[in-house]
């Protein structure tokens, strides 16, 4: 859509990371990349504290530059809490190989449907992540119509919804808990978990529920 070349798409983020770390050291600086360059440049205000830089990706030449150039990984999808679990292992051990060591970072996104049962829950999600799962499918094809986005991920919708948690708020907290305390146990600086309680077209009210509800009898039991 803006007229960005794919090919090279890793250098120039290798770059601009370098770029974002002179920026935020409080100090003038100069950068000449085979991409970017800047002269002379001073960014006001500083930040008041270290901006940690998360970098995702899913290839293993995007997951090493994560561990190598990276004070974190999230990765732009999740299946499920457990695939979350095992991409974890996955930075571990390639930061392990490559010799890093030094605190690390993970965050993973998770569906979550709370309900009065699964399939009340799924029901509150199904809409909108198909129309997500769709939109990308489409905009990798060099598509820019997601209109019916939802129909073309209707297709997929079992496995969509197999990387979903969905239930009441004590199920979501069972279904949970496990890999949260997995990944705890791993030694990583910062875990951080993004429920995606309210996809896109979800009406207002039952947004507001959703994250009332997880506040309350998810998180509360989860952090207590």
């Amino acid at each position: 859509m803006f007229g960005g070349e794919p090919k090279g798409r890793g250098k120039r983020l290798e770059e601009f990371v370098d770029v974002l770390r002179l920026a935020w050291s409080g100090e003038p600086f100069s950068f000449t990349g085979k991409h970017l360059s800047y002269g002379d440049v001073l960014v006001r205000p500083s930040p008041a504290r270290s901006i940690p830089i998360w970098l995702g990706g899913g290839t293993p030449p995007a997951l090493e530059r994560a561990a190598r150039m990276g004070d974190g990984h999230f990765p732009p999808s999740t299946g499920s809490p457990e695939q979350g679990v095992e991409r974890a292992r996955e930075m571990v051990a390639i930061r392990s190989r490559l010799g890093l060591s030094g605190p690390y970072r993970f965050g993973m996104f998770i569906p979550v449907g709370i309900g009065k049962d699964a399939d009340d829950g799924w029901s509150r999600l199904r809409d909108g992540l198909l129309h997500v799962r769709g939109a990308y499918a489409l905009w990798g094809q060099g598509q820019t119509d997601v209109t019916n986005a939802r129909d073309t991920a209707a297709a997929w919708e079992d496995a969509v919804r197999a990387g979903a948690r969905c239930g009441s708020p004590e199920k979501i907290v069972d279904m949970l808990a496990p890999s949260l305390r997995e990944l705890e146990s791993m030694g990583f600086e910062d875990v951080f978990v993004s429920a995606i309680l309210a996809p896109p077209g979800t009406p207002l009210d039952v947004a507001a529920e959703a994250v009332q509800t997880f506040g309350s009898k998810v998180i509360a039991v989860l952090s207590g």
